[in-house]
């Protein structure tokens, strides 16, 4: 007995030393311990979870044998669970491009043997649908089933960083009918949303609508762009105001010399021509008209003169 125990031992240490630090042939956590009292069924301990079941085996003639067997011939039968190495992943944080993301380093050890990837001995990993991102993308090891079993994970995180807002600029204008836009440019990786107020104090909500203003009037804009989440994106911060003015058009006015006989009734000029504006704006005006007695245009016709009033078209003989 004591000469088959000891021949068993020999066996034991050369086929720990002969093998390669994969394999963890000297890894077996504690599986199996010398006691001669009791022979190699005592050696293997019930905490070593080879099968899931808390059992150890002797290997005999490189076959798995039962827990009665004799002799220890190679201990490979699975001992280290994935969960139990030391998983390297480098880098695990990615900006989204929309390609796959690949990280440039991957480790796996436990203790200080390196586990080499691939084969029964040593492990594969794989990731799962969301690799390209945005979001969380899940890296499953997966021990080769010889040596290593069962799975870990590692997590691989790709964002879109943060949408860049576009830059505003002021938009000034004549009255002309027509609608005029707020100046806009850039705004990226996301949609822009506009709000605007009339005093740069009290805003309304917020609108993909680009803000234009047609009336004369002034309109104060703000904006930020609104990351794509399907990209990972997040939102920009709002910029400062901008705003459009709309200032009032000068029509022209032209006026011509009359001649009249004192006919006793006041005698006004006749209408003015009126440029520079569209005949629908025409509509929504009216031409007021002065009287003055004096070419420099400071003395206004007086009932004195016939004038119903002060500045109004004058009765008497004269030149206003």
């Amino acid at each position: 007995m004591k000469k088959k125990i000891l021949l068993s031992l020999i066996f034991i240490l050369i086929m720990i030393l002969g093998m390669s630090t994969t394999a963890f042939a000297s890894v077996v956590n504690g599986a199996w311990k010398d006691d001669s009292s009791s022979g190699w069924t005592a050696d293997w301990q019930k905490h070593t979870k080879s099968d899931g079941t808390g059992n150890g085996y002797h290997i005999d003639d490189g076959g798995r044998g039962t827990a009665n067997d004799g002799k220890c011939d190679y201990c490979g039968c699975t001992l280290v669970k994935m969960t139990d190495c030391t998983i390297t992943v480098t880098p695990t944080t990615f900006q989204y491009t929309g390609s796959d993301v690949t990280p440039t380093t991957i480790t796996v050890k436990f203790g200080s043997n390196t586990v080499a990837q691939g084969g029964t001995t040593g492990y594969s990993y794989s990731y799962d649908s969301n690799r390209k991102g945005p979001g969380t993308c899940v890296m499953t090891f997966t021990g080769g089933g010889k040596v290593i079993h069962g799975t870990a994970t590692v997590n691989l995180t790709i964002s879109g960083g943060t949408a860049s807002a576009p830059t505003l600029s002021d938009t000034s204008a004549t009255y002309d009918g027509a609608a005029h836009a707020i100046g806009v440019s850039g705004g990226a990786n996301g949609t822009v949303y506009y709000k605007t107020s009339t005093n740069n104090s009290s805003w309304g909500g917020w609108t993909t609508t680009k803000p234009t203003l047609t009336n004369v009037g002034t309109l104060y804009v703000k904006a930020y762009t609104k990351g794509d989440s399907s990209k990972g994106y997040k939102d920009s911060g709002e910029t400062d105001s901008k705003k459009i003015v709309i200032s009032a058009r000068t029509p022209g006015l032209t006026l011509s010399n009359k001649s009249a006989d004192y006919s006793g009734a006041a005698i006004a000029i006749g209408a003015a021509t009126v440029t520079g504006v569209s005949s629908s704006d025409k509509s929504g005006g009216t031409v007021s008209y002065i009287y003055y007695t004096n070419s420099a245009c400071t003395a206004k016709t007086q009932t004195s003169t016939g004038a119903a009033s002060a500045g109004a078209a004058p009765k008497d003989a004269g030149t206003y």
